[in-house]
């Protein structure tokens, strides 16, 4: 948890670039470690985890291609679709698979064939999802 909270605290400090970060998140191999995070059973280090990856995707074309080889879309998925996550980690999951799907057509039919727009469907379908004004 400790490891995972520095991290996020790097990334929230606007001392230095994101993008740097992610990478050295990325180049340090500590990824599949921040992936495996959402299996925890601790909220905080799963909240971290997700707000990690939620910037990993954010970042560059290359840094996504990274969260995905490093298994992150299966995980998002699950995350995703999730009755019991927070609706905080839920939220970060969605719009990193957003992200991801959102950068290039090959990116796409990745999670298209994962089927990682399911858990979004299913959010929406959801009328208790809805505010009284929609």
């Amino acid at each position: 948890l400790e490891s995972a909270t520095k991290i996020g605290q790097l990334l929230r400090s606007k001392k230095r670039s994101v993008d740097a970060i992610v990478q050295a998140v990325i180049d340090s191999g500590l990824l599949p470690n921040v992936i495996d995070m959402f299996s925890s059973s601790d909220p905080a280090l799963v909240s971290e985890s997700s707000w990690i990856l939620l910037n990993v995707t954010l970042g560059t074309s290359q840094q996504r291609w990274a969260a995905v080889s490093a298994g992150a879309l299966p995980r998002l998925v699950q995350v995703a679709a999730s009755a019991s996550d927070v609706g905080e980690v839920r939220h970060d999951a969605l719009v990193a698979l957003g992200n991801i799907a959102g950068d290039s057509e090959t990116l796409r039919d990745v999670v298209l064939k994962e089927r990682a727009f399911r858990p979004a469907l299913a959010i929406l379908a959801d009328r208790s999802n809805c505010s009284p004004e929609t």
